[in-house]
């Protein structure tokens, strides 16, 4: 989805271009998540596996996800790549159909037996979205694949990016990098 921004060049005449940049946020291009603990934007676990293996990168703040660059090292036939939206277990989240398992009465967590309740927790990761499905990659990729697309994701500050790499014949040897373009109120 874009968006028209306007802006005034220096000789006065106006100027209107389309964007997919969503209100008051700057470009970051980013390699690594957030540090969730001490609070600090840039600082989390880089976006990169080693062998069959997942993680999850959280962000302070919400995100639109725009784009991503991806590389690869000594991959084999079957391994692959996938990217999804998560709800990380535990993680207090409101229902947007009223179809929750937990309802807050009086400050207090209260769980709702009628999956009729205002909020949803679970105690496992739950996918909500997949921008990536077993994309296979074989060989090396030192260049990068980029990965563009005109519309951006917003991905909630409750919700996290798991980037997972499976391997069919358990290649310990593969290994996986991402760069993102994403857009945010606060880069510092």
């Amino acid at each position: 989805m874009g968006f028209k921004k306007q802006f005034v060049q220096l000789d006065g005449t106006p100027k209107t271009y389309n964007t997919s940049r969503q209100g008051e946020t700057y470009l970051y291009i980013t390699g690594a998540g957030d540090d969730l603990e001490n609070n600090v934007r840039g600082n989390g676990a880089p976006f990169r596996l080693v062998g069959p293996s997942e993680l999850s990168v959280g962000f302070i703040d919400d995100i639109y996800l725009k784009d991503g660059v991806l590389f690869w090292t000594n991959a084999t036939e079957g391994d692959n790549i996938t990217v999804e939206i998560i709800l990380p277990a535990n993680t207090l989240f409101p229902s947007p159909t009223l179809t929750g398992n937990y309802d807050v009465i009086d400050g207090e967590l209260i769980e709702n037996d009628t999956n009729t309740g205002k909020y949803i927790m679970y105690p496992i990761d739950i996918a909500l979205n997949r921008f990536i499905n077993k994309f296979e990659i074989q060989g090396t990729n030192d260049i990068g694949l980029v990965i563009e697309s005109s519309d951006t994701a917003l991905i909630l500050k409750q919700l996290q990016l798991k980037l997972i790499l499976n391997s069919t014949s358990d290649n310990q040897d593969v290994s996986v990098r991402f760069v993102t373009e994403i857009y945010r109120e606060e880069t510092v």
